[in-house]
């Protein structure tokens, strides 16, 4: 799995079957034996470095108590994929070529944490669903821009996560204060 993600980070998903076998050190038949196609390894490979930093980001986002706090840090945290898993951001930003990326994980937890601060009424507004849509499109419209520029901008990140959460309703001036609001202390990436 290492191998393959090693591979779809330097070469993306257009890399040759040849490729990750011979990073793999592996036969191709094996490769095909356990992943069925090209395709069930790229696919597989990709699900595995995404849930490994979503599981890491959770782990991140478990250590602050308040809800709210809690799903910014998450948007801050996403857009900053690039400086905290590398490898994972190049895999996003070479498949990115080859069709949209799926967050799909990341945006269900989303949802539920924004339906937690609805029914709690820490968010106040109406449309939620398409508010959350337009959230979450914005936030990777931002990180897809990050991924073409290969420029990874923190504060143009924060602004884009102050943009968003302004879209739920948080005041300006909450939505800047907790946007811009220092870092917690990163737990280490696990390999």
């Amino acid at each position: 799995m290492r191998s393959a993600q090693q591979v779809l980070a330097t070469s993306g998903p257009h890399a040759t079957i040849d490729e990750f076998a011979a990073v793999a050190e592996v036969s191709i038949a094996t490769l095909y034996k356990h992943f069925g196609s090209k395709e069930g390894l790229i696919l597989a490979a990709q699900l595995d470095a995404q849930a490994s930093w979503e599981a890491w980001m959770n782990e991140t986002v478990s250590a602050v108590n308040d809800e709210l706090e809690q799903l910014v840090l998450s948007f801050r945290l996403l857009l900053r994929i690039g400086e905290t898993h590398p490898q994972s951001a190049q895999i996003a930003a070479r498949s990115l070529v080859a069709g949209p990326i799926d967050f799909g994980l990341f945006t269900n937890d989303v949802g539920q944490r924004v339906m937690r601060l609805v029914a709690t009424g820490v968010v106040k507004v109406d449309h939620v669903e398409l508010r959350l849509q337009n959230v979450i499109a914005g936030l990777l419209a931002e990180l897809a821009r990050q991924f073409m520029t290969g420029k990874p901008n923190a504060a143009a990140a924060d602004v884009a996560v102050e943009i968003a959460i302004s879209l739920l309703g948080i005041t300006p001036a909450k939505a800047r204060k907790l946007a811009h609001a220092p870092l917690p202390s990163l737990p280490p990436i696990s390999a």
